[in-house]
């Protein structure tokens, strides 16, 4: 198939199926992915999470984001 085809041609008919691909994995990262992020969390689930309401209240929770990886992650997934 080379040999007749240029490379160029070769690859632009393959550039759909290539693309296909490449959606089909995002979309099961994705899709585990999220299952990782879902993982019940009373503090963030039953919306007991209150955003800082002055300087020292947005410090602890920033303090808590570089102490706690986990917590950084669930903060970001209940903001987003």
């Amino acid at each position: 198939q080379c040999a007749s085809k240029p490379v160029l041609e070769v690859v632009m008919d393959q550039l759909s199926g290539i693309q296909e691909s490449l959606k089909n994995i995002h979309l099961k990262m994705d899709s585990y992915g999220m299952a990782a992020v879902t993982e019940l969390d009373s503090e963030f689930e039953d919306e007991e999470f209150k955003r800082a309401e002055t300087v020292v209240e947005l410090e602890l929770i920033s303090k808590r984001v570089c102490e706690q990886p986990d917590y950084k992650r669930k903060l970001i997934m209940h903001l987003s």
